[in-house]
C-alpha cells in the first residue's frame, strides 16, 4: 500500500510541475503582441484544465485500488454499487 501512495504522490507532483511549466510559458509570452498573449491565455486555461483533470483521474484511480484492497463493496464516484442479495422468505 505504501508503494501505491508513493506512486500517487509522485504523479501529483509531476502534474503540479506541469502546471508551473505552463505558467512559465505564459510569462515568457508576455513580450509577444497582444493577440498572441490572448491565445496564450486561452491555451494556458486549457492546459491547466487538462492537468487538473489528469490529477483527478490519478486520485480516483488510486482511490479505487485502495478500495479494492480493503474489500470495499462500493467505491464512491466510480459507478460501482454494492451487490444486493434478495432471498426468498419461503412463504407463499
Amino acid at each position: 500500500m505504501r508503494e501505491a501512495d508513493n506512486a500517487a504522490l509522485e504523479a501529483l507532483t509531476l502534474l503540479d510541475d506541469a502546471r508551473a511549466a505552463v505558467a512559465l510559458q505564459l510569462i515568457a509570452g508576455l513580450a509577444a503582441p497582444r493577440m498572441r498573449i490572448e491565445r496564450l491565455a486561452v491555451e494556458l486555461t486549457e492546459r491547466i484544465s487538462n492537468v487538473v483533470l489528469q490529477r483527478d483521474q490519478v486520485v480516483s484511480y488510486w482511490g479505487q485500488i485502495a478500495g479494492r484492497r480493503r474489500g470495499s463493496s462500493g467505491i464512491r464516484g466510480c459507478g460501482c454499487r454494492p451487490r444486493i442479495v434478495r432471498r426468498d422468505s419461503g412463504i407463499e
